[in-house]
């Protein structure tokens, strides 16, 4: 088994800097793949009608379906979903 190192010269896995720097690139717009973001962060697309997209996160609290993000297509909507995440984190 091969072993990926990073730019510090340490195992990548085991790189807190670069562990950081993946986990905060994964609520950046330009960072992430709009449909990896989805999976990342286990929330659903859905259709409304023909213009109204919604993001729906999931809770085991009620409401236990959040929507974080609407839009009049599809990466409108997973882009305001992504800017509402990493505005809440601040």
């Amino acid at each position: 088994m091969s072993r990926s190192f990073c730019k510090h010269g340490i195992v990548k896995t085991d790189c807190a800097d670069c562990t950081t720097e993946a986990l905060r690139r994964r609520c950046e717009p330009s960072g992430s793949s709009p449909l990896g973001w989805l999976e990342d962060n286990c929330c659903d697309l859905r259709c409304e009608d023909d213009y109204h997209w919604e993001v729906v996160e999931h809770y085991m609290a009620a409401p236990h379906e959040r929507t974080i993000g609407y839009g009049s297509n599809p990466l409108e909507a997973i882009k305001n979903a992504m800017n509402t995440k990493r505005s809440l984190r601040r």
